[in-house]
């Protein structure tokens, strides 16, 4: 009998993680479909800005920033966003893995999460380590954090190139994007129809949409981010589940298999007694 109501309370003890371990699972789900909207607005946004950017660049590419020239390269920040909490697979492993081959020549690094900050990087110089968002509400939080930590690295040390490294959502792929000087990857076509009609001086135009630019991809890129920790996050937690189960099924083979023997230990005894009473 002790060994029996020892495996229930086991059993007890895992059922209550599962049910933990199934609200986290449909948390994360949740996130997902709240970051399924924002990411295709966010993107829509990036398009927008970059369309309105190109036809600025092909009737005014004079006032296009060059950002450095091959004798006088800026130097290289990384960006790295990780995640601020646990239970999403090798989601921060991965990023830091892929990140090795990229800091060989330029290991200056901003790294977000706090899973991400507290993993070990030989040969990294981090110039910052943020908190990371835990959910969608947060990022908001984050990007301003972020924008702030990368002006006050600029005042301090000057111009520089930032690239970011981050899990891309679906795909399960670490993704690499150059932000910093803005507008590098926007394609240089020839003007077409009448210059638009602007109230600033082209050079201020560019500069305000550069600005923008930035923003708006760094917020479309924690939101990708965010989307993949949690997309990671349902695969890991519904294989923990699922192993969860087979252990409660085992327990339960092994509750059934004492009470059987109990059983026929009692028959057994009812029979002995039963032997010894007979004249």
């Amino acid at each position: 009998m002790t060994n029996q109501r020892a495996l229930h309370q086991k059993s007890q003890r895992l059922a209550d993680i599962g049910q933990l371990m199934t609200a986290m699972k449909n948390m994360a789900f949740m996130e997902t479909r709240k970051l399924e909207r924002r990411v295709q607005a966010q993107g829509r946004m990036v398009e927008q800005i970059q369309q309105s950017t190109e036809l600025c660049i092909s009737h005014f590419p004079e006032a296009l920033p060059h950002g450095h020239s091959v004798d006088n390269p800026l130097p290289q920040l990384w960006l790295l966003i990780g995640s601020e909490r646990g239970f999403c697979g090798d989601f921060n492993q991965r990023l830091a893995q892929q990140s090795k081959a990229q800091l060989q020549h330029s290991p200056s690094i901003v790294s977000i999460g706090q899973r991400l900050n507290q993993r070990a990087m030989p040969g990294v110089t981090a110039l910052a380590q943020l908190p990371g968002a835990n959910t969608t509400e947060e990022t908001d939080r984050v990007l301003i954090q972020l924008t702030q930590t990368l002006s006050e690295l600029e005042q301090q040390q000057g111009s520089f190139q930032l690239s970011v490294l981050f899990n891309q959502p679906d795909s399960n792929q670490i993704s690499r994007q150059k932000l910093l000087p803005p507008f590098q990857d926007l394609r240089h076509t020839a003007p077409q129809g009448v210059a638009p009609l602007i109230h600033l001086d082209a050079d201020s135009l560019l500069l305000g949409l550069g600005q923008q630019y930035l923003f708006v991809r760094l917020q479309h890129i924690l939101y990708l981010s965010l989307m993949a920790e949690n997309q990671q996050r349902i695969v890991h937690l519904q294989g923990a589940i699922q192993k969860l189960e087979q252990q409660l099924d085992d327990l339960q083979r092994r509750v059934n298999r004492l009470r059987q023997e109990e059983i026929i230990e009692e028959i057994e005894i009812i029979l002995i007694n039963q032997g010894m009473q007979t004249p």
